[in-house]
């Protein structure tokens, strides 16, 4: 019998699922090319805060969901994506604190460079920014619908599970959702 050795097939750089589904070529040409950095730390700070708007688009996508959810009384979808936004902004403190390892210094490195610009130029901020009043808008006709006041839910948090996991982005469990129950006893005493 022939010895075959099989040897793996030739990786072709962008041509994989992943490569074609993520479209990871054009992602990673959107930063500067390193030959065009004006400072080490440059690339960093654009990549945090690329990665920032990327984040904010997620969220945008699923508060306007939440928005709908909440319009059609759809509570424990709505929560179960609420859930997921409040674990992206966790993700963006922890993306954030990259910076830290910057120093002043270093920003100022290539600061001249980004001119005038500033964070609260940011497009996914601003997004995020229409979007929340509308959401409150959107909550408190829930409240209407279910013929309760915000102190109601907060003062009989037993009566209202799902409204005050909304509220408290606790999680809490439902026939279609399993999640732990909110603890009243870590409420603050009035």
């Amino acid at each position: 019998m022939a010895n075959k050795t099989h040897t793996r097939p030739r990786r072709v750089p962008g041509q994989s699922v992943y490569e074609k589904y993520l479209r990871t070529e054009e992602l990673l040409s959107l930063q500067k090319p390193e030959e065009e950095l004006t400072h080490h730390d440059e690339l960093q700070f654009q990549v945090v805060h690329q990665v920032f708007e990327l984040w904010w688009k997620e969220t945008y996508f699923e508060l306007r969901t939440i928005r709908k959810l909440l319009q059609e009384f759809a509570v424990p979808h709505a929560l179960h994506l609420m859930r997921r936004v409040v674990q992206i902004q966790h993700l963006l403190l922890g993306n954030l604190r990259m910076l830290e390892t910057m120093t002043p210094w270093d920003f100022h490195g290539f600061r001249l460079v980004l001119a005038d610009g500033a964070g609260t130029d940011s497009p996914g901020f601003h997004h995020l920014m229409t979007i929340s009043p509308l959401l409150w808008d959107d909550f408190k006709a829930l409240l209407e619908h279910e013929r309760v006041s915000l102190t109601d839910v907060y003062i009989h948090a037993d009566r209202h599970p799902l409204l005050t996991a909304l509220l408290r982005r606790s999680p809490i469990t439902t026939r279609s959702f399993s999640f732990s129950a909110p603890s009243i006893s870590s409420w603050p005493s009035a």
